[in-house]
């Protein structure tokens, strides 16, 4: 929803401000949207709690029932320790997946804006309010195919079948670039399944991790997948500078959809895959 609301408030702030004070538009952007941001960091550095006996806002009776919930799902888990964590090939396959797959979603964040630009949209708050338009579709598809996948105990299918989709609405996004309505089209359909990969990947690590491996191994992929945050950017930067194209970069993007979703595969389906009775 970040996007929705994002989209058009940056397109505005780039509009109205550019020239202020001699800042151009893009440089108000990351003042006005930034500081706060950076703010916020530091208030939730004060204001969270870092475990449940700490949170001033539970009472004890909620407290010792959150605390045996989580002893009983670090009992149940089959990978425990700070090594499993960090070390197990399971724990690095799903960092891998999440690398390319966050590939995707860090490609539409900063070029989003720059596809609907090149398709003949030249406002910044018009290419502001379009940019609204996928995140608002991706949103809905988030909470479907979530729906769907809690629904039936099926993960794996549910995360692979949303990155291709992703993968070919954003090759599509490339083909109809000539066109706004039809590669908005390609582009929110490309949006819908990018987003939701990334909402579905989250079922797969607690699904075998528990206690300190639990931690240490969400870390690990999140960390993993920032680190795609540097690479997506630049390699498609990189391959436009040497194509004259973003969309080659774009093309690019989609073949890492593709890879995370074989990676997948190799996520054994009883780990991760819930049996309803």
């Amino acid at each position: 929803m970040s996007g929705v609301i994002g989209g058009p408030v940056s397109g505005w702030i780039m509009t109205a401000f550019n020239g202020s004070h001699g800042f151009a538009g893009w440089q108000w952007l990351f003042l006005v949207e930034g500081v706060p941001t950076a703010l916020l960091g530091v208030a939730a550095f004060f204001y969270l709690d870092d475990k449940v006996r700490d949170a001033k806002w539970l009472s004890e009776g909620q407290k010792d029932y959150l605390e045996q919930k989580l002893k009983e799902e670090e009992s149940a888990s089959a990978l425990h320790s700070l090594k499993d964590g960090l070390l197990n090939p399971k724990v690095l396959l799903v960092s891998a997946i999440y690398f390319f797959y966050t590939m995707g979603l860090y490609g539409v964040s900063f070029w989003l804006p720059t596809l609907i630009k090149s398709s003949g949209v030249s406002d910044p708050l018009n290419v502001g309010l379009l940019t609204s338009i996928p995140y608002a579709a991706g949103a809905i598809a988030m909470l479907f195919v979530s729906s769907s996948s809690d629904r039936t105990g099926e993960r794996r299918w549910h995360l692979i079948i949303p990155g291709l989709v992703g993968a070919l609405g954003l090759a599509f996004s490339v083909w109809f670039a000539n066109s706004t309505l039809l590669a908005m089209i390609a582009l929110t359909v490309g949006t819908m399944g990018v987003m939701t990969t990334i909402s579905q990947f989250w079922v797969l690590p607690p699904a075998f991790l528990g206690g300190a491996a639990a931690a240490a191994g969400l870390a690990l992929a999140n960390s993993v997948g920032s680190i795609s945050g540097v690479v997506s950017p630049s390699l498609i930067g990189v391959i436009k500078t040497a194509s004259g194209s973003a969309g080659a970069g774009v093309l690019g993007l989609s073949v890492s959809l593709v890879i995370g979703g074989v990676l997948v595969l190799l996520v054994p389906a009883s780990l991760v895959n819930v049996r309803r009775k």
